[in-house]
């Protein structure tokens, strides 16, 4: 239960690693019937029951399935946003490898240029 828990908090209530930017937020929003198109960039518990009954009241005939092959239902992601993302995923790696590093070697005399690597970064970005 635990470990489900913490998987549904990092999954889609952390705002380190979920975000449904503003366009999300109001595309969401306007999905489920609410008349405000601001929101927090994360789910929240009433977001969860708002899919659950219109997810209800779809299966009971009230309401229909968005069309995906409609256009309307896209989004061009500019090539700046998928730049960001690429960064983000690099930076998430340095992360993970400045801990690692940090767990292996004492902390004395150790200087940021021996922790930090930016190939991760770069490798990331040069994927794109």
């Amino acid at each position: 239960k635990e470990a489900a828990e913490a998987l549904f908090k990092n999954l889609f209530f952390a705002e380190d690693r979920y975000d449904l930017s503003a366009v999300g937020r109001m595309k969401f929003n306007r999905r489920v019937g609410r008349k405000e198109d601001t929101g927090p960039g994360t789910l929240t518990k009433e977001d969860i029951l708002a899919v659950i009954k219109t997810l209800i009241d779809i299966r009971n005939g009230i309401g229909m399935v968005d069309d995906i092959d409609h256009l309307g239902n896209r989004r061009v992601r500019s090539v700046g946003e998928m730049t960001e993302n690429q960064f983000r995923v690099g930076l998430v790696r340095v992360e993970r490898a400045v801990k690692e590093r940090l767990s292996l070697v004492e902390s004395e005399n150790l200087m940021p240029q021996d922790l930090i690597n930016a190939k991760p970064v770069s490798a990331a970005i040069k994927e794109f």
